[in-house]
């Protein structure tokens, strides 16, 4: 069986565009492989929610963290919400 077994997610772009938040590799070897186009999930999200889903995604990925590493990403992600949310 050849392809991708799973689409990449990604949520509409305020700017224009998309914004991809799980699928970046799948995305890249895509282009590698000289295909044009990919299958991708549109989300109806925000961004503060995307990026939620983009820590999980790459934590579920990386089985080598270390639990102080999942920690400390976790603050910045609430540090981050925090400063974009006042407007700063």
């Amino acid at each position: 069986m050849y392809g991708l077994f799973h689409p990449g997610l990604a949520i509409k772009d305020p700017e224009g565009g998309y914004f991809i938040v799980s699928g970046h590799r799948r995305a890249r070897a895509s282009k590698l492989a000289g295909k044009d186009a990919m299958p991708f999930r549109i989300l109806d999200t925000d961004m503060e929610t995307a990026r939620i889903m983009m820590v999980d995604s790459n934590f579920q990925q990386r089985d080598e963290l270390l639990p102080s590493e999942k920690a400390k990403a976790s603050v910045d992600q609430k540090k981050d919400s925090i400063i974009s949310s006042s407007g700063y």
